[in-house]
This record gives C-alpha cells, sequence and structure tokens, in this order.
C-alpha cells in the first residue's frame, strides 16, 4: 500500500465526534465552605467528573473576613459569574468588597 494507501485507509474512517468535557454555557456552580472564612465555588458535577478523570470545568474563591470581603473571580462568561454572584449573597457580610481576577 505504502504511504498513500495508508492515507486512504485513514480518510475512510469516520471521524470520531468528542463533546467537549464541559460547556460553560451548561456549568452549574455550587458553593463549599473550605476553611472558617474561606468558601469555593465549583461545578455541581465536579466530584463526579474527577472521579472519572475528567478535568472539571472552573472555580472561584471566596474570603469572608471582618473588614471586607475578597472574591478571587476567574469565571468564563458572564452567566458563571452572576451564579457566583447569586450564591455569595447566601454568605454572612457578603457585600464583597474587592474582586480579583
Amino acid at each position: 500500500m505504502g504511504c498513500n494507501g495508508s492515507k486512504q485507509l485513514a480518510a475512510q474512517q469516520p471521524q470520531e465526534q468528542k463533546e467537549p468535557v464541559w460547556d460553560e454555557n451548561k456549568v452549574e456552580m455550587t458553593i463549599a465552605k473550605v476553611a472558617t472564612v474561606v468558601f469555593v465555588f465549583y461545578a455541581k458535577d465536579a466530584e463526579q467528573l474527577n472521579a472519572e478523570g475528567g478535568a472539571t470545568a472552573t472555580s472561584d474563591g471566596i474570603i469572608v473576613g471582618q473588614k471586607g470581603v475578597l472574591l478571587i473571580e476567574i469565571m468564563w462568561n458572564q452567566r458563571l459569574n452572576q451564579q457566583v454572584q447569586q450564591l455569595s449573597k447566601k454568605l454572612p457580610n457578603n457585600k464583597i468588597d474587592l474582586i480579583c481576577c
């Protein structure tokens, strides 16, 4: 067959369509407390994806201090950012004073 034969064989095989591991337009965020004043926002299906060897979508963090609240924000789009803003309203002293991007 030579080189041309292997190219023809490869061209005849159907291309596998792969779904993205995650789609930022479908991710649903949740919040968890990881320390006394530290919370993390992450995808609801993160534990399942990690258990299957997949990558999780994205995460943010928030630190709630006595003098203010710091949000560490790395969201992919406004939809995810809005979810984080809504979840942060559930926290004590939830007025965000500083956002670090």
